[in-house]
């Protein structure tokens, strides 16, 4: 009899257990149902969008690198341009430096011949002045008979000059000793100020010459040269005149046949 109910209630125990078992069963089928078909199409989509952008990422980044090894050499050539231009450019100048000096230097030569060529033929062709005219450095003079002083200064004017103005000792010295020991120059006396101006209204400098002025004189405001020294005059007197013009280029293709003549004859 005691046999029998321990039986039964182990019996009882592993019914329960079972219940028990398939009840957990039960509630993991539905904590943990399987997945559905359309999760997997979103989930896969997902992670080829994922990949898709890592790939245009990469693409991204290595066109990057690309374009800016391609800046650098962009650069590197831009750089090197524009070296060479500068370096053109300095070779360019150092190039017309040496034409204009050699350009300089030819004048120069030209100038000395043709120098040589009027001492021995007044009017040669080379000349830089009219003919008439005696060319000294940078000027050409020319000298007119007596004439007062306003009617001077318009024959000057006639033939594109004025009235010859002194800049130094040795021009003063030159013109007294090779063209006339006196005639009248482009000087008058400001009466208000006293100052002597020239015709282009450049002061007289003390360092060339000093006018006295004598108790008569007071009112005189012409002036004329007479060897080395300027007198005074009341404008109203005649005197010879000179004019002076710069002198133009001189003609070096002319030199250069004269020489090759001179050349030729010797």
């Amino acid at each position: 009899m005691a046999n029998e109910v321990t039986y039964a209630n182990l019996k009882f125990q592993d019914s329960s257990m079972a219940q028990r078992i398939q009840k957990f069963d039960t509630i993991q089928e539905i904590e943990h149902p399987a997945p559905s078909p359309a999760w997997r199409w979103s989930a896969l989509g997902l992670l080829t969008l994922c990949l898709l952008l890592l790939i245009g990422l990469t693409s991204l980044g290595i066109l990057f690198f690309q374009e800016k090894k391609n800046i650098q050499q962009l650069n590197g050539v831009k750089e090197n341009l524009s070296l060479q231009l500068d370096i053109s450019a300095n070779i360019s100048k150092e190039k017309d430096l040496i034409q204009s000096d050699l350009s300089d230097a030819l004048k120069k030569m030209a100038t000395k011949l043709c120098r040589e060529l009027t001492r021995n033929k007044q009017e040669h062709a080379c000349k830089p002045c009219p003919e008439k005219w005696q060319w000294h450095r940078d000027s050409c003079y020319w000298i007119a008979r007596k004439l007062n002083l306003e009617k001077s200064r318009k024959v000057c004017a006639e033939n594109n000059s004025s009235l010859v103005k002194i800049d130094n000792k040795e021009e003063l010295v030159f013109v007294a000793s090779k063209l006339n020991p006196y005639y009248w120059v482009g000087l008058s006396r400001n009466i208000s100020s006293g100052q002597w101006v020239w015709e282009d209204g450049s002061t007289l400098s003390p360092d060339l010459i000093e006018i006295f002025l004598e108790r008569n004189e007071r009112d005189w405001k012409c002036a004329y040269a007479y060897f080395h020294e300027f007198l005074l005059d009341n404008c109203a007197g005649s005197h010879p005149l000179i004019c002076e013009k710069a002198a133009g280029p001189v003609k070096m293709e002319l030199v250069n046949y004269a020489v090759n003549m001179k050349a030729g004859a010797s």
